[in-house]
């Protein structure tokens, strides 16, 4: 008899901890972004633009990009770039990755990633730019605009900012 109840005790004692444990994780929260490439620069690409859709894990660095662009130079390569800063270089930049683009001038790129602790995913200033190399023209699409500051901000986004 009194092994059962030691052992009925011990069962009871494992699913109180096994509740607490459960219990004490806190739930993860998502977040989505959503950005329009909305100029273009100079004359080549003044038809260009596209989309970003960004999915992240809030409070960590994991996420998942996806980037589609259309009316750039065809049979080309264009490099993806998350920014979160106030400004280019820095630490506050990461390659989403590179992308050729087909016979008509449209390309994708999709990117699951850790992004460095240096890449503010939860900021309000976050934004794309497609360059097609670090000479002119540089970058060729964004979707941020330059405001009063002098800054670049995200507009055309879902969330307000």
């Amino acid at each position: 008899m009194k092994k059962i109840a030691t052992k009925t005790l011990m069962l009871l004692m494992a699913f109180v901890v096994f509740v607490l444990m459960v219990g004490s994780v806190s739930a993860v929260e998502y977040d989505m972004w959503k950005g329009e490439f909305v100029r273009g620069n100079g004359s080549t690409y003044a038809n260009a633009g596209g989309q970003v859709i960004l999915n992240y894990v809030k409070g960590q660095q994991s996420f998942m990009a996806n980037v589609d662009v259309y009316g750039l130079l065809p049979n080309t390569t264009y490099y993806a770039y998350m920014l979160t800063g106030g400004g280019w270089p820095g630490g506050t930049s990461y390659n989403v990755g590179a992308f050729l683009t087909d016979d008509y001038g449209y390309g994708h790129v999709h990117e699951n990633g850790i992004a460095p602790d240096s890449l503010n995913l939860d900021g309000t200033n976050r934004r794309f730019v497609i360059y097609q190399t670090w000479e002119s023209p540089g970058w060729v699409l964004s979707t941020s605009l330059t405001v009063g500051d002098g800054d670049l901000q995200p507009i055309g986004s879902n969330r307000g900012e």
